[in-house]
């Protein structure tokens, strides 16, 4: 088994998410529901990504830190139920869901990689 640096990892996501920050303050909202919301439907709480990109243009710690919270659960859920439709079970923690074979399977293997390993 091969063993993660999680704070490496962790102190990696920090450029990462700067970009995607400034990606998502570049655009207005309408722009952000014409570009992204098709690829949100799977998610079965599309609504709430729109809510989020509200909380990132206000710049305020607190809402930004909720926001992050709902769209975290937001995405377990999610991921948690393409395991549910695939006959497994979910596991308890987030790590290990995003850590699972069968995320491997149906979105390739980078993308659960990059997931875990930032």
């Amino acid at each position: 088994a091969q063993s993660l640096d999680y704070r490496g990892s962790v102190r990696l996501l920090g450029p990462v998410c700067e970009a995607v920050h400034s990606h998502l303050l570049s655009l207005t909202k309408g722009q952000f529901e014409i570009r992204y919301a098709p690829w949100l439907q799977w998610t079965a709480f599309p609504e709430l990504f729109p809510e989020i990109f509200a909380a990132l243009e206000s710049l305020q710690g607190p809402a930004i830190s909720l926001g992050l919270m709902k769209l975290t659960a937001c995405l377990e859920r999610a991921l948690g139920d393409v395991l549910v439709l695939l006959g497994k079970d979910c596991p308890f923690l987030l790590r290990d869901l995003l850590a699972s074979e069968e995320l491997a399977e149906v979105f390739g293997r980078p993308v659960p990689e990059r997931w875990v390993c930032g």
